[in-house]
């Protein structure tokens, strides 16, 4: 019994060693980086003007996947007949009247009738011009006036038209006046509703650009480091050619504005939206800046004018994509770019998937829309070999299964709406879809753990320390402890094992 004290003792020390590193580990993440703290809400949920929306990853799943209530033909035309026939009884310049212009517009737009319905904002703006209106009150009709003529033309300026080109910077005046008279409406959106037309004006002079950038800016050769996935990056402010980020916050956001963010949440009741102003600018200094890899917006201080916090061509995009012209390839193709800068890979995936669907549009040059698939093939391969094997392998049974489901709920709402139409029900009734919308569970996906980043706990880097030390001396202990074994004839039953053998993990 006495000589295997040493090997009992060895033992204990496995035992010992064991714990504090199960112990350790426990306060870390898979990456070895200490998961014990506080989760804090990212900085995107401070919104970047006051009453506006703030982000969530989750509104981009839901784009990508149609997961979003949609108005069919059967409404849009009977709200025209309805609308029109409510015209008919009222002065023609009345603030009401004036509103149905806009009902009528929108629905020959989604009509796909856009010459009609820029007609008809051309007749809102004289009345409200002979009315002598405010600048503010005409900020619906310039920037609908200016989305119309966009729509109506976009197709014909792809193709070289010189006389679309000239009504898409007629619509792009239009767009810019909105916002110079109504800046923060609709969140921001026309901003980057301009920045993709001027774009696409560029395209019109240089069809490359359409190889070298999405429509916000992103380069589209950029190398997203592998390690940035893991890691936390450089920060993200600094847009050098090539240089690629993976985190939707910066260094500076996890280590020191985190903390003061999660105290101001305890202050304003959870509410980041109700943040003073200075702090909030302060806190949404930690966003990821994207759409500054490209010099052709530029102003005289060198000062690229696409650069922006994430969130906000985001924001942008999922406005237009809901509320505008709907889905696209450009669309498509920006949000994939910008959410691999800012790591969230499956999104970017699903982003790719989508845009390669439709390819066809992208461009009228067919080796143009092979270059579209064909990057975006490469973009989905190079985030799959950044995760495990066999990770991705039911990706695009899961996205097909919820671009099924999204089209699905839209398609029933559009039968729903065509029904209750011709059983007579007023689509002007704030209760139209009420039955529909009751039936079925929100089609909205509710945000999860992707929206937050966990504090270290005080003692996390202690204790992670402590665990790698244990860790170390488990390996140690249990090295020597196998090693006496065998030079004493041990084995599992007592016999040495086989020359040659080796244990199997």
């Amino acid at each position: 019994m006495l000589r295997d004290r040493p090997l009992v003792l060895l033992l204990m020390l496995v035992v010992v060693f064991g714990v504090g590193a199960l112990g350790g580990a426990g306060l870390t993440d898979a990456l070895g980086e200490p998961t014990s703290g506080p989760k804090v809400p990212m900085p995107h949920h401070v919104p970047f003007a006051p009453g506006a929306a703030s982000f969530r990853f989750a509104m981009v799943h839901d784009v990508l996947h149609e997961r979003f209530p949609k108005h069919g033909p059967a409404f849009y035309t009977e709200r025209d007949r309805v609308a029109r026939a409510k015209l008919a009884a009222l002065k023609p310049d009345s603030d009401e009247a004036l509103q149905l212009h806009d009902d009528i517009a929108v629905g020959l737009d989604r009509l796909g009738r856009s010459g009609e319905a820029v007609e008809v904002m051309r007749k809102k703006r004289k009345l409200q011009r002979d009315r002598r209106l405010t600048a503010i009150a005409t900020y619906e009709t310039l920037a609908n006036l200016g989305t119309f003529l966009v729509h109506q033309n976009f197709a014909k300026l792809q193709s070289g038209s010189h006389e679309a080109r000239a009504a898409v910077k007629e619509g792009l005046e239009h767009i810019r006046t909105a916002i110079r008279v109504n800046p923060n409406a609709h969140f921001d959106r026309e901003k980057w509703q301009a920045t993709v037309i001027e774009f696409m004006l560029n395209v019109a002079d240089k069809p490359e650009l359409l190889r070298e950038s999405d429509c916000l800016g992103n380069r589209l050769s950029t190398q997203i480091d592998v390690a940035a996935f893991r890691f936390r990056p450089p920060d993200s402010r600094v847009h050098s050619h090539g240089n690629g980020v993976a985190r939707s916050y910066t260094p500076t956001f996890a280590t020191r504005i985190a903390p003061e963010f999660r105290r101001l949440l305890v202050a304003a009741d959870g509410d980041a939206g109700a943040i003073p102003p200075d702090a909030a600018a302060k806190v949404r200094a930690g966003i990821t800046w994207v759409c500054a890899e490209m010099d052709h917006r530029v102003n005289s201080r060198g000062e690229n004018l696409n650069a922006a916090p994430f969130d906000e061509p985001m924001l942008g995009i999922i406005g237009m994509w809901r509320q505008g012209g709907g889905a696209n390839p450009h669309f498509a193709l920006a949000i994939g770019e910008t959410m691999l800068r800012v790591g969230q890979r499956q999104l970017a995936w699903s982003a790719y998937e989508r845009a390669k669907r439709f390819a066809g549009r992208y461009s009228p040059d067919a080796a143009t829309v092979q270059f579209l698939r064909t990057h975006c093939d490469g973009r989905q391969s190079f985030i799959e070999s950044t995760l495990r094997t066999g990770a991705t392998a039911d990706w695009r049974a899961r996205f097909d299964a919820e671009l099924a489901f999204g089209e699905g709920y839209q398609r029933a709402m559009q039968e729903y709406e065509a029904a209750k139409i011709a059983a007579g029900r007023d689509v002007y009734d704030p209760a139209f879809l009420d039955d529909f919308q009751n039936d079925r569970e929100p089609i909205s996906t509710p945000p999860g753990d992707e929206e937050y980043v966990r504090l270290e706990a005080p003692n996390a880097a202690w204790y992670w320390r402590l665990g790698m030390i244990f860790a170390t001396g488990l390996l140690a202990a249990g090295i020597m402890a196998f090693a006496l074994n065998r030079r004493r004839g041990g084995g599992a039953a007592g016999t040495p094992l086989p020359v040659g053998e080796r244990s199997v993990a």
